[in-house]
């Protein structure tokens, strides 16, 4: 059974990390094959996505699609960079707002769920 999971683990990591197909049907396999092997039932192979952590996680990840999607990326990015000359001024622009980005997206983890 070890072996098995091992196995399911690791074609899934490759499955999706070749993004030969979408992330969420590489997960979505993974646990019908580890339920019908019976690795876990049902109940601990879905328990898992009740945690705080995935629900903030997921949350995340919705928002950055939508930022991603209207493009305020790379407005914003443009106008952080115009008019850059040399890697220094890039680092001296870039390492202030990417900090503070940083510490807020840090602080949620600690957030209730």
């Amino acid at each position: 059974m070890t072996l098995l999971a091992a196995v399911i683990v690791v074609v899934t990591l490759i499955v999706m990390t070749t993004g030969r197909q979408p992330a969420v049907l590489a997960l979505i396999c993974a646990l019908v094959v580890a339920g019908l092997a019976g690795i876990a039932t049902p109940a601990q192979l879905f328990g898992g996505l009740s945690n705080g952590g995935v629900i903030t996680i997921a949350a995340m990840l919705v928002i950055a699609k939508g930022v991603r999607h209207t493009g305020v990326i790379t407005r914003v990015t443009y106008r952080l960079l115009a008019g850059v000359q040399s890697s220094g001024q890039v680092l001296r622009r870039l390492v202030p707002p990417v900090g503070i980005v940083s510490a807020l997206i840090n602080t949620t983890r600690s957030w209730p769920c």
